[in-house]
């Protein structure tokens, strides 16, 4: 990989670049005296390592503190020698903002993620197939990469404290967990009454269009989680944990809940669970007002024509 983007800089006279995630950072490092970079992070991906280490004991918290640490002292280094370094949400670039010295802090600001409203859309054509067999079913829905440490304890925590109460209330209830690469632990999850892993799909929308409502119960999270965005798109009644809609603010609260008590979403759930199908127009609405990536990537040709970062409009 070093090897193109040296040739490819030197090739084409390359004299900007826009790096996505850090660990593609190390690359335009070496470049940074004829290169005008723009690093976007996402997220803070540090402090998720944290979150590990707080949620496990003996010989992996050792592991998971030392990743953190590692991590973000490779995060700090990165700000330091690029010119502009971007997040996701305000929260997150306030947050690592307050890791620098005032200097570099300058140099940190807000890139959000935007959605492609006109493919998640409540009227877009996703007719089933014999793959997707639900239109006749009660069911809610949980989408995301299930290798994704988050995803599977987002969905491991929710069968263990929150499905039983809605199956003792909804016995004919199903909750798909829709994503690819499910680990034992995940697939183990299918065993218990009325969860089904489905493992990868070609379209997660025929998912979200039919079920009753959708869940993002993530105990592990940075940043914004775009299966919610993708919910409300589709204009999808969902529970989310707090931590899932941190960084996000003035949402519309008609068809979008916050809990992380497993009463209260269970008792949410088999609410809409047992109402007719609601169409949450207020949240789809939102989504269009406020993610579409036109709006969205407007800072981002500031950063790149090396405006000052205090002058770009965000």
């Amino acid at each position: 990989m070093q090897q193109w983007v040296d040739t490819t800089i030197a090739q084409y006279n390359i004299g900007k670049a826009f790096v996505y995630s850090g660990c593609m950072a190390q690359y335009v490092i070496p470049h940074t005296e004829h290169l005008h970079t723009v690093m976007h992070f996402a997220d803070i991906d540090s402090d998720k390592w944290r979150q590990y280490a707080l949620k496990s004991k003996g010989i992996m918290k050792a592991i998971y503190q030392r990743e953190h640490k590692t991590l973000e002292e490779y995060e700090i280094a990165v700000a330091n020698a690029l010119d502009v370094s971007c997040f996701v949400t305000q929260t997150e670039t306030d947050a690592f903002k307050a890791l620098l010295e005032p200097v570099i802090q300058e140099k940190v600001m807000p890139l959000e993620n935007g959605l492609d409203s006109e493919y998640f859309s409540p009227t877009a054509d996703t007719t089933l197939g014999e793959d997707y067999p639900l239109d006749q079913e009660n069911f809610i829905v949980f989408t995301g990469a299930m290798d994704y440490w988050a995803n599977a304890d987002a969905v491991t925590w929710f069968t263990e404290h929150v499905w039983p109460k809605i199956i003792a209330a909804a016995p004919d209830t199903k909750l798909y967990l829709v994503g690819s690469s499910p680990g034992p632990e995940v697939q183990a999850l299918a065993q218990q009454p009325g969860v089904i892993v489905t493992g990868r799909v070609e379209d997660v929308r025929p998912y979200l269009q039919h079920a009753k409502a959708a869940i993002a119960p993530m105990q592990i999270a940075r940043g914004v989680q775009n299966k919610l965005l993708e919910a409300m798109a589709m204009a999808k009644p969902i529970i989310v944990s707090p931590l899932t809609i941190e960084g996000m603010e003035a949402y519309p609260t008609e068809h979008l809940a916050v809990a992380n008590d497993p009463d209260v979403i269970a008792q949410w759930l088999v609410d809409k669970l047992q109402a007719p199908p609601v169409i949450a127009h207020t949240s789809r609405l939102w989504i269009e007002q406020h993610y579409s990536w036109e709006a969205k990537l407007k800072p981002l040709l500031g950063y790149l024509n090396d405006t000052p970062v205090n002058e770009v409009t965000v």
